[in-house]
């Protein structure tokens, strides 16, 4: 087997294809040769893993980064990465989102029954529990740089979808939701971040 029988039948492999799209391709090859095809000027069609990193390079902070991650017991996987801390930055030094966020426990109660109410996120008593440890974190590492330490709660998920139309390919984009913005206020400062201000992490 040649070098370029060899290459195109692990793309075959690679992409989960039947094992008799290898002689329906060198078929085409053959014919292609015959006609003097120009491979050269090949039409170059966008993947759909290509058009999603297009539309959220914008609002990410740049291109990913391209890396091979190797997981022991499993084929190696390569995955694009968006930088977290520089997508984060960027949100909270935007002083309109900034407008009525989340930064301290604020428990509310009923002013009849006086019972508990859980609304914005940070009603919960995991609110609570968070500073708790932001602060004594702080006092354990002796952190004396005199700024504000705040919690900031992060939601980390992961939107399987399919990306073919014969359900073999499938990427797996992951995500992450900053969420000390109030539920109810929307905002329309930066063109494709969501609401609760969903990041694209890879």
């Amino acid at each position: 087997m040649s070098n370029a029988e060899e290459s195109l039948l692990s793309l075959i492999i690679e992409n989960n294809l039947p094992k008799r799209m290898f002689p329906a391709i060198m078929d085409w090859a053959h014919i292609a040769s015959r006609q003097g095809y120009d491979f050269s000027m090949a039409p170059m069609y966008p993947t759909i893993l290509g058009r999603m990193i297009k539309k959220y390079i914008n609002v990410s902070g740049g291109a990913p980064k391209s890396e091979i991650v190797h997981v022991e017991n499993h084929a190696p996987m390569h995955v694009f990465r968006f930088d977290f801390l520089m997508q984060v930055t960027r949100l909270l030094s935007n002083p309109e989102l900034m407008k009525d966020s989340l930064w301290g426990y604020n428990p509310l109660a009923d002013l009849l029954s006086h019972e508990r109410v859980y609304a914005e996120m940070n009603t919960g008593d995991f609110w609570k529990r968070g500073e708790e440890y932001v602060s004594n974190r702080k006092v354990r590492l002796a952190t004396s740089d005199g700024l504000p330490h705040r919690l900031c709660p992060i939601i980390i998920f992961v939107d399987s979808t399919l990306v073919d139309r014969i359900g073999r390919l499938k990427v797996e984009p992951v995500l992450c939701s900053v969420q000390y913005c109030a539920r109810l206020v929307t905002f329309a400062a930066l063109r494709g971040v969501r609401r609760r201000h969903g990041l694209y992490l890879g």
